[in-house]
């Protein structure tokens, strides 16, 4: 027997808006890239910070992903401190807009470079570097068991009000033991070094620091979580390195 359910769907029609900005504050020391999401957005749009008694930015650049969602990136060099309404422009100049959805705030540090900012290293496996924008933490188990698959995940983001470049570290284990994001191919890794060689792409992986879905820096206030995978062969105290490529 098969029972019957009714459903109700209403349909409305969707128009050209802006839901959020993401972050919604910046520093007046440098480029700031924020993510805004909404509705019918198309690629040619123009995005734009303005406030009629402080001035008006318009985005360098715009990274168009899909109807729903785009980074616009702002030079806030020396913009004067403040609320700003956020503005999309289409091409047949259409517009939509935010109300005092941005805040432009006093710098704390950095200035205008082609890189996007500074860069460098905090984490809690092995301090190589030290940064006031990356912050990097790892959650590592305390013990182990010998040859088995562990899993350590790496959290990390800009806790800074201006961008700073994508990030690239090497991780290996001075012990020399397999480290990769594919657990299975760390126990391919375990029978090999048991065997008496550990294959070098397996003795380090490459962990770029990064926003999974089109941001091409770490833009304020993001964060996430990448997970890695190891094993040790016999009890003991292995030491894991994070070093900037």
């Amino acid at each position: 027997l098969y029972s019957q359910q009714y459903i109700k769907l209403l349909a409305e029609v969707i128009d050209f808006k802006m839901r959020s900005i993401v972050t919604n504050r910046g520093g007046n020391t440098g480029y700031v890239t924020v993510k805004i999401s909404g509705a019918l957005f198309e690629s040619g749009m123009q995005a734009i910070l303005k406030n009629d008694a402080l001035g008006r930015i318009t985005a360098s650049k715009i990274i168009f992903i899909n109807s729903t969602s785009l980074y616009a990136t702002f030079n806030l060099a020396n913009v004067k401190i403040g609320e700003y309404t956020a503005v999309l422009i289409k091409s047949n100049n259409d517009s939509t807009l935010l109300l005092n959805s941005f805040k432009v705030n006093k710098g704390s540090i950095g200035q205008v470079a082609d890189n996007g900012g500074p860069s460098g290293f905090y984490c809690h496996i092995q301090n190589i570097d030290a940064d006031e924008f990356l912050d990097l933490r790892s959650n590592v188990p305390p013990s182990v068991l010998p040859r088995r698959v562990f899993a350590t995940k790496i959290t990390y983001g800009n806790s800074g009000d201006i961008d700073i470049a994508i990030q690239n570290y090497v991780l290996n284990c001075l012990t020399n033991v397999p480290v990769s994001a594919d657990p299975n191919e760390i126990l391919s890794g375990l029978a090999q070094l048991l065997g008496g060689q550990l294959p070098s792409a397996l003795a380090s992986m490459l962990l770029t620091l990064d926003e999974p879905g089109g941001a091409d820096v770490l833009r304020p206030g993001y964060q996430n979580t990448k997970t890695i995978f190891s094993t040790v062969p016999f009890a003991g105290t292995y030491t894991y390195r994070l070093m900037q490529q």
